[in-house]
Parts: structure tokens; C-alpha cells; sequence
């Protein structure tokens, strides 16, 4: 009998505060919104911010591997070709979307060109940034555990027509985009 008393208790309880947190709560629509709003916001005004340092550091990598002393070798490739695409993906990436956001001027609205173009390259190179990375671990991994024949296979020479593999296959991925 105590048993049934207690579940009975239980039962009546939850009910009190479901129909409470039913009058006091807002609903899920008004919830998102406020969500939104302040991811739209902290879009406004971040984005600006990791722009200018994204920029700022891939520009600065550019400039420095792209010294004599370090241009000749592998990691130099990787290191100049990786921040070109990364500088590339802030480009295409975060402008248009933050113009859009800003309502200044959404590109996706001007024109079925332009929407599919600002696509297509912000894809491709986004991709091309991505199997950049994992082309330049591999190069790191064969000098590290292989250092005897890192001179043999991870030549600068070899490194450009990797990244030229790579950035063709991201733009074959990618033609459906055209």
C-alpha cells in the first residue's frame, strides 16, 4: 500500500510542475529566435576579428617562408601553398557572409552566377586547404619515422605537383557546383 501512495505522489507531482513549467516557460519558436539573434550578432562582430588575424597570420607566413633560406625545402611548399588557401577561405568564406549578415550586399541574391562561382571557390579552396594539411603530415611523418629516406621522397618539387593534384581533384569535387 505504501508503494501505490508514493508512485500516486510521484504521479501528482510531476504533473504540478509539468503544467507549471508549461505557464512560466517560452515556447521552443521564441527561444531559437533569441538564439539567433545572438549567434547573428556574435557573427557581426567577431567575424571581423578572426578575419584580420587569420589574414594577418597567413600573410606573415607567406612573407617568411618565402625567404631564400626557406624555400627549398617541402615544408616551405606546404607551409606557403596551405596559408595561400587559407587566405583564400577567409576571402570567400567570411566577407560574403558577413556582408549578408550586415545586409549590405548578399551575393547569393545578385545573381545564379555569382551564387554558384562564390560557391564553387569557396569550396574548392577550403578543400584544397584541407588535403593540403593532410599531404603536408604525411611529408612530416615520412621525415620523422623515416628520416634515411626523407631526402629521396620529400623533395620540394614533389610537394608543388602534390598540391597540384590536390587543388585538381578539388575542383573536379567541386564542378557540379558550376
Amino acid at each position: 500500500h505504501k508503494l501505490s501512495t508514493e508512485m500516486n505522489f510521484t504521479g501528482n507531482y510531476s504533473h504540478l510542475v509539468k503544467s507549471n513549467s508549461m505557464n512560466t516557460t517560452k515556447s521552443h519558436s521564441d527561444v531559437n529566435s533569441e538564439w539567433e539573434g545572438l549567434a547573428m550578432k556574435l557573427w557581426i562582430y567577431l567575424s571581423p576579428f578572426i578575419f584580420l588575424v587569420g589574414s594577418l597570420g597567413n600573410i606573415l607566413i607567406l612573407i617568411i617562408m618565402g625567404r631564400r633560406k626557406f624555400q627549398g625545402t617541402s615544408t616551405s611548399v606546404y607551409l606557403r601553398l596551405m596559408a595561400l588557401a587559407d587566405l583564400l577561405v577567409l576571402i570567400t568564406g567570411i566577407i560574403p557572409e558577413w556582408l549578408s549578415a550586415c545586409e549590405i550586399i548578399v551575393f547569393k541574391q545578385l545573381n545564379p552566377v555569382t551564387c554558384k562561382i562564390e560557391k564553387f571557390v569557396t569550396y574548392t579552396v577550403g578543400d584544397t586547404a584541407i588535403w593540403i594539411l593532410v599531404a603536408f603530415t604525411m611529408d612530416r611523418f615520412i621525415a620523422v619515422c623515416f628520416p634515411l629516406q626523407k631526402n629521396d621522397i620529400c623533395k620540394p618539387n614533389r610537394s608543388r605537383m602534390f598540391c597540384l593534384i590536390i587543388l585538381l581533384v578539388s575542383c573536379l569535387k567541386n564542378l557540379h557546383l558550376v
